[in-house]
């Protein structure tokens, strides 16, 4: 419903509707997007859409003219014929307010020794080994980065401390770690911060459930899974099981989302603690097939085993079919976007499903071109950044992604090798990494895990 404004508000506003006309991304073209002299020439193989009728979702009112962050980009071109066209609701629920896309003036190690291990408290960043395998990064607004410690079942954090004169103008912080702040996780494998109230939200997928941590004194509560593994539909969240869940985001109203990848669904648990399905479909297997090869049917029984497939776009999301979901992002207007085993990033705004960034073919075909052009190598983890941009780890691409405001795509760091190990580099695109969890602070750097040298960066943000 559009609103209603009397004339002298209307002309008293007239300057801001100018700036924030300015401000808006490109309209929808009908042309197709054609990818910069460096792309690929080749186009994507074609993706079969289903033939379903969008349903009609109600749009929400809109957001106040001036949230605190803007929106993750929305694609603004329609894709070539090889490509499956994105709903009509993509580019026009959501009015957009242009941040400046951050820049990063270098990367460099702040942590961490040439081989995997343990370290104990104390221990200082450049002397201790990293976990051979972290999960999940994020950043307080104490100073803290906080690893998930997949490895060891821990959460443990590294801070800056000032070593050397403070009175000094170029007296940098040294960095310690401080290890063990919560121990005996079942494989966390998903992590991620309530900054307002001073929670961790953490996956113990063996133990199917997610756990909240205090950030005070490290004691624990279930908060979505009854620890068996299975299906048990919608209702009380503690009470419902779970499948090998991956990971969690949670949006500005509390509302915490799971990646329940062995179920192949998206869940949310309201801060009331109920639990809703809002992408995907249960659904087991129920074949009977000749597994002996005895030629009979009769001695077979189906496997049940919950099938996996991606489909169902421009549709209601909860009626579409997602592959084994795997890592969240949900930025301030609520739009949740995931990877799955389809080599895309898909999202659900207003109910919907649609594929925002990726062919679907496997590979890299190059940078700076419409993202839903874009081959990706198993896109992992996904963050929205402080300035409203989707970042994503592609991960066997060895390189760290964003989707611009304008919706093409564009490395970060990396630049698709990993034999090198360089301490400090200014340009991020020819450092050779192996990205794998990272996380933003509130002032826009970055921090990454790179596990081809065992190292923790700082993508540091460039004034």
């Amino acid at each position: 419903m559009a609103q209603k404004f009397s004339s002298s508000t209307l002309a008293q506003s007239g300057v801001l509707l100018f700036f924030l006309a300015a401000c808006q991304p490109v309209s929808p073209v009908t042309n197709t997007p054609s990818a910069s002299p460096s792309a690929s020439s080749v186009a994507p193989s074609a993706t079969p859409t289903p033939a379903v009728t969008p349903s009609a979702s109600p749009t929400p009112p809109a957001p106040t003219p001036t949230p605190t962050a803007t929106p993750s980009p929305l694609p603004t071109a329609t894709p070539t014929a090889a490509v499956p066209t994105p709903s009509p609701s993509a580019s026009s629920d959501l009015p957009l307010l242009a941040l400046p896309e951050l820049k990063f003036a270098r990367l460099k190690t702040i942590a961490g020794l040439a081989t995997p291990g343990t370290a104990e408290n104390g221990t200082r960043a450049e002397l201790a080994s990293m976990p051979e395998n972290v999960s999940a990064i994020e950043a307080d607004d104490e100073g803290n980065v906080w690893i998930l410690d997949r490895s060891n079942g821990r959460l443990v954090y590294v801070t800056a401390e000032m070593t050397r004169s403070t009175s000094n103008a170029n007296s940098v912080p040294d960095y310690r770690l401080f290890w063990v702040r919560k121990t005996d996780l079942d494989t966390p494998s998903g992590m991620v911060l309530d900054r307002k109230n001073g929670f961790f939200y953490i996956v113990e997928q063996n133990s199917h459930r997610v756990i909240k941590v205090d950030k005070k004194d490290f004691t624990h509560t279930v908060v979505a899974g009854n620890g068996r593994q299975g299906y048990t539909g919608d209702g009380p969240a503690t009470e419902q099981s779970l499948s090998q869940p991956t990971d969690v985001a949670l949006d500005l109203q509390g509302n915490l989302y799971i990646s329940d990848t062995g179920n192949h669904l998206i869940r949310k648990v309201t801060p009331d603690g109920k639990m809703t399905t809002i992408a995907g479909q249960y659904i087991r297997d129920t074949k009977v097939v000749d597994t002996d090869g005895d030629g009979k049917l009769t001695d077979e029984v189906p496997s049940l085993i919950p099938l996996g497939e991606t489909s169902g776009d421009g549709d209601l999301a909860y009626k579409s079919r997602v592959n084994a979901p795997t890592y969240l992002a949900v930025d301030n207007f609520g739009a949740v976007y995931f990877t799955s085993k389809s080599n895309t990033i898909r999202r659900v705004l207003n109910d919907r499903m649609d594929r925002y960034a990726g062919s679907g073919q496997e590979g890299y075909n190059g940078d700076n071109f419409h993202s839903l052009l874009a081959n990706f190598y198993q896109p992992t983890e996904l963050n929205i950044g402080p300035d409203g941009l989707l970042y994503f780890v592609d991960f066997r691409n060895n390189r760290l992604r964003r989707i611009r405001a304008n919706g093409f795509i564009e490395d970060v760091a990396g630049n698709g090798r990993t034999s090198e190990y360089v301490f400090s580099l200014v340009d991020l695109k020819v450092m050779e990494i192996q990205p794998v969890a990272f996380g933003f602070d509130a002032k826009g750097n970055f921090y990454l895990s790179d596990k081809a040298h065992y190292r923790l960066r700082l993508g540091e943000k460039q004034s």
